[in-house]
């Protein structure tokens, strides 16, 4: 298999292009998981400085309430 490196601001890319997200805060590795459990995770989207995307949110949400 091949692999292929992408470092982005965007989470909306990477949300859909990546099987793997690594988030970083001040030069520290704080997640590293698919995307949208990254994302799901409140406490990492704050840290990181991250906007979610209305699917991260809305999944996030559905979490919460226990329907995931």
């Amino acid at each position: 298999g091949k692999s292929v490196l992408v470092i982005t601001h965007s989470v909306d890319l990477a949300l859909k292009y990546a099987d793997r997200l690594i988030a970083m805060s001040k030069g520290r590795i704080i997640a590293d998981a698919a995307p949208i459990d990254v994302l799901s995770d409140a406490e990492v989207v704050r840290e990181a400085r991250l906007k979610r995307p209305l699917r991260a949110e809305l999944c996030a949400i559905a979490r919460r309430r226990g329907a995931a």
